[in-house]
This record gives C-alpha cells, structure tokens and sequence, in this order.
C-alpha cells in the first residue's frame, strides 16, 4: 500500500490580507457617526417616550441609516452604541413611574450590550495576542512528520458535519494529545500522517482536510495556553 502524504502545508496557503489605510479611515469615519448616531437616538427615544419628540420619524430615520451603515461595515462598537443608548433611554423613562416593561426591556439591552463589548474585547485581545505567534509558527517553524496513535470520539457532535475527537499524534519530541472539531470525512484514523509545526516555544498539528489553517492554529496555541494555566 502507498504511504499516504503529509497534510498540506500551511505555508502554502494565502496569506491573508492586509487591511488597507483608506477602509481602516472610512470604517474609523462610520464608526464614530454610528456612535454619535446612537447617542441621538437614545436621546430621542427617550424624548418620545417621556414627552414626544419633534420630528421623531425624521430623527430616528436618520439614525437607522447610520446603524445600517455601521453593521454592513461590521463596526461592533457602533452596533453596541446602539443598544446601550437604546436600553438607557428606556430605562430612564420606565423608572420614574415604575414602568417594567420599560425597565426589563432596557435592563436587557443593557445587559445585552455590555456582555456584547466584552465579547469584542476579548476577541481583539486574543488576536492580537495569538496571531503574531500562528505567522511566526508557519513562517520559521520547523517541519516534522507525526503520526495518529490513537483515537477517541468525545461524544460532541457539531449536527451532521463535525465531530469532536480526542488525537494522541506520536512524533519527534514526543506525543501530544488534543482534542479538536473534525469535518466527518476527515475525521483521523490510527496511522494517519500528520504534519508537525515546532518552534522553541510552541508545538501544532496540522492534520488532512484541515482547510483554515489559521484559525485552527490558533486554537491549538490557545488551548496549549490556557493548559499551562
């Protein structure tokens, strides 16, 4: 029987693409109106909904164009805006008069907008902590040939396509366990060849069908991370 190949290399892949200075300044630009805009519109729902606001459809119309502008452009702080200044409004004009539903509702978006910030936040923390660390381990990190050992089915299931399987991969300095999400018709069997990344500091495996291989990475240096804690 032929020896099956090693995993494609992710030194093949694209790198991806550099964010251009003109789309960081508009998206900067929209960000900031989306802001203002949700602190406009927070004022004139409260407005509207303490007294009546002038032109409350002109006034609300406008901040939905800024909104819209916000999400096509995926500005999340924008978005974010939005909702706290919408749950504020409501809870300041449910709260003199013990409106709950006011109160609830606002209570929610205020929550829900809080959470939301420090989901993004956490987020952009973590890439810019582990993104350095997946080019450097693709760029200078040594190539090995691994092998599957042993496996086992974790009993998560990701619906019909994706299965969470516990891989012990034998290589050089030694066999490492993880455990991962693999497509269904790529899920690794012993004797699997696997490509091994190793730099002095940090160790990932590349296995076949792994398509993104970034963000794969990625989650193995935060998984190997966060056992260290």
């Amino acid at each position: 029987m032929a020896e099956l190949p090693l995993p494609a290399d992710p030194r093949d892949s694209p790198a991806p693409r550099a964010r251009s200075a003109r789309r960081g300044q508009v998206r900067a630009l929209v960000g900031v109106l989306g802001c203002l805009g949700a602190a406009f519109a927070g004022w004139t729902l409260y407005e509207q909904l303490t007294a009546g606001a002038p032109a409350f459809a002109v006034r609300i119309a406008v901040c939905v164009a800024l909104f819209v502008a916000a999400g096509i452009l995926l500005i999340h702080y924008a978005l974010l805006a939005t909702l706290f200044a919408a749950g504020l409004a409501l809870l300041l004009a449910g709260a003199p008069g013990t409106n709950w539903l006011y109160v609830g509702i606002g209570a929610y978006l205020l929550v829900t907008a809080l959470l939301g910030t420090w989901l993004v936040i956490s987020g952009t923390r973590e890439r810019a902590k582990y993104a350095p660390l997946v080019e450097t381990l693709i760029a200078h990190g040594s190539r090995h040939a691994g092998e599957v050992t042993a496996t086992q089915d974790t009993g998560k299931h990701g619906g019909d396509t994706q299965v969470t399987v516990e891989v012990t991969v034998s290589h050089s300095s030694g066999p490492t366990t993880l455990s991962r999400s693999f497509s269904v018709v790529h899920i690794p069997r012993v004797g699997d060849p696997v490509l091994v990344l190793r730099t002095p500091e940090h160790t990932a495996l590349v296995f076949t069908g792994d398509r993104d291989h970034r963000d794969e990475l990625r989650r193995q240096l935060k998984a190997a991370g966060a056992a260290r804690l």
